[in-house]
């Protein structure tokens, strides 16, 4: 099936899943809201329309990446199955649903203030790490793949859809210490083919094996755009606020961003912990100012 797929909307997969709204229709798989009937919960679907072998394998890999790492700042797989009353048996995931919107939904009303963006990158670069240290290169980190949702009283980024993820030895070897092999063996990326969506790619994309700094690079591209509504490259990664004159953001956060943007990996920020730590620390010299609780006619604390 191709994206022109029909909707699903009130099907039930595996007699358990009942589909309420189409959420998203991607280049392999559409998501959908649906009702879980045992535990009554609300759930996301992603049902994959691909039947490719290539995808196939994408997907279980996904899946498995989803259900074992364990990071707040992920979405985390609850199931997977394939569809037994669907003729061509299409696989399917089932996630915990994220209510709210992605970061490019957002940023289709305008930049976002500059104290969001860190928050958010922190949040996305601590989730990132976490996937670094698990031998995982995420490939494809932008405002589409970063969900806000509630948590508690704030905002919370969630990093979502690992379906283009580089999975290294570390991962690989943890898994087969308490599982005998199941999936088909990865395949190694093939040089000159960068994988990810292009204008998030730093320059070595596709000339070499994916490792962190890559996506290092892609979380500074969706900040910078965060800030300014561009891509680096289009402003030839001028600073935040000359590209912005409007903008308050600090200039320590510009140099923050330009270096995760930096052409050359060896010269780029080392690791998404650098970013998340630097993050951290602009926010933390620059706290925000609570406003008072109750005003006396509206003007006085």
């Amino acid at each position: 099936m191709d994206s022109s797929s029909p909707d699903m909307v009130g099907r039930v997969i595996d007699g358990r899943y009942r589909l309420i709204r189409r959420l998203a229709q991607g280049g392999m798989a559409d998501v959908y809201l649906a009702k879980e009937s045992a535990r009554k919960c609300r759930v996301a679907i992603k049902i994959l329309r691909s039947l490719s072998p290539e995808s196939q394998r994408r997907f279980a890999v996904e899946a498995e990446i989803l259900s074992n790492i364990k990071s707040a700042g992920i979405v985390h797989a609850l199931d997977i199955g394939k569809a037994s009353d669907d003729p061509n048996g299409r696989s399917y995931m089932a996630l915990e649903y994220l209510e709210g919107a992605s970061l490019s939904e957002r940023l289709a009303q305008g930049p976002l203030p500059w104290r969001d963006v860190a928050e958010y990158g922190a949040q996305v670069a601590d989730a990132l790490h976490a996937l670094h240290v698990a031998g995982i290169v995420h490939r494809d980190v932008k405002p589409d793949n970063i969900m806000l949702t509630q948590g508690g009283d704030r905002s919370v980024a969630k990093l979502i859809d690992l379906g283009l993820a580089s999975v290294g030895k570390p991962f690989q070897e943890a898994q087969d210490e308490h599982f005998t092999p199941e999936l088909p063996a990865r395949h190694p990326t093939q040089l000159g083919h960068p994988i990810g969506t292009p204008a998030y790619l730093p320059p070595e994309a596709g000339q070499c094996a994916a490792e962190p700094r890559l996506d290092v690079f892609a979380l500074g591209v969706t900040l910078y755009q965060l800030c300014t509504r561009q891509l680096p490259q289009s402003t030839d990664n001028r600073p935040l606020h000359v590209v912005c004159p409007e903008s308050d953001a600090p200039e320590d956060l510009s140099r923050l961003l330009l270096a995760a943007l930096e052409p050359d990996p060896l010269e780029r920020l080392q690791s998404a912990d650098h970013l998340r730590r630097g993050l951290a620390a602009i926010l933390a010299a620059r706290p925000r100012m609570s406003s008072p609780r109750h005003l006396f006619a509206g003007s006085y604390d």
